[in-house]
């Protein structure tokens, strides 16, 4: 008991001689006993990102051990350290959302103690076609979360790898306007404005654990372009996951459903089944057409490019 004493008194009695060493050879070699934080983009060695990805807005979100909201600090930038001054609140969870801008997507309201759960990333409704509600793409939104010790005597310095939790899906298709006047016995043949294309995958939002839920959601294709015979709908983005979600592609000519494209023959002998998949942070590229049967090209690439992958059905 007394040895402990004794070593107790020592360290009281050296501890303002290492402070004022620490002072007497530079204040920026001294910790500031805290926690920082730096957003930084995830190393995925199969998504090779362009230097240039545009993150903007991020903000964070800290979290208690018990998974309540106890703050948020707003505009953080990407790549550079950030100070969470909670030294009282022990554990932190801390969340990261970047591009959550107000045109992509609504988040739900934060109200005081809220959980992790309750928080969720909501996409926003467009119209109203058929009797179903179509929505927004959403924008470039990446996502990230880090657990810190946040210990008051302790400098702590954390990356908070973010990652993409949308997906690319680019649509073209061919001949569909003959197929659509055989198909309906029309008497003319359809233009491509009279088309309207709804794009349906699992789940409308994303809580603060990074978890989809399971609702379905109809993506609008809207924007529709037309060139030589092909009508596409430009690449947009779809809340997507790391696993993958299947998509469903229905085809209508005005309020009349044409047809559903939701999977596609692998080219083998055996003729197997694949369904449409979208990844997070990848691209998804649907050739249809409706000529020469119906031919629907894969492209589960790299955000920016990647092999190509043909499949019949």
């Amino acid at each position: 008991m007394i040895n402990y004493i004794i070593k107790g008194f020592f360290l009281l009695a050296i501890s303002p001689c290492l402070f004022c060493s620490c002072i007497r050879d530079g204040i920026d070699e001294c910790p500031d006993y805290g926690c920082r934080i730096k957003v930084v983009l995830e190393a995925l060695a199969e998504i090779p990102f362009a230097e240039d990805t545009d993150i903007k807005i991020i903000d964070l979100y800290i979290f208690d051990t018990d998974g309540y909201l106890i703050g948020k600090v707003n505009n953080v930038r990407f790549n550079e350290w950030v100070n969470i001054n909670y030294k009282e609140s022990g554990k932190l969870q801390i969340v990261a959302i970047a591009n959550a801008t107000n045109e992509d997507v609504i988040l739900s309201e934060i109200p005081n103690n809220c959980t992790m759960a309750e928080t969720a990333l909501l996409l926003r409704p467009s119209l109203e076609f058929n009797s179903n509600l179509l929505y927004n793409a959403p924008g470039e939104i990446f996502y990230g979360s880090v657990t810190v010790n946040n210990n008051p005597l302790v400098a702590e310095e954390r990356e908070l790898p973010i990652h993409p939790i949308v997906s690319k899906i680019n649509i073209k298709l061919k001949g569909h306007r003959h197929y659509t006047m055989q198909l309906l016995d029309l008497s003319e043949l359809p233009a491509d404005e009279d088309f309207t294309f709804v794009i349906q995958t699992r789940h409308l939002s994303v809580d603060f654990q990074g978890n989809p839920c399971n609702s379905p959601v109809s993506y609008h294709g809207k924007n529709i372009l037309s060139y030589q015979g092909i009508c596409e709908i430009p690449t947009f983005n779809m809340l997507s996951t790391d696993e993958g979600e299947e998509v469903a592609i229905y085809v209508y000519h005005k309020e009349t459903l044409v047809d559903v494209v939701s999977e596609t023959t692998l080219a083998t002998r055996n003729s197997d089944k694949a369904p449409l998949t979208v990844y997070n942070g990848k691209l998804l590229e649907v050739y249809i057409n409706y000529q020469s049967g119906i031919t629907v090209s894969l492209q589960n690439t790299n955000w920016k490019e990647g092999g190509l992958m043909w499949k019949d059905f």
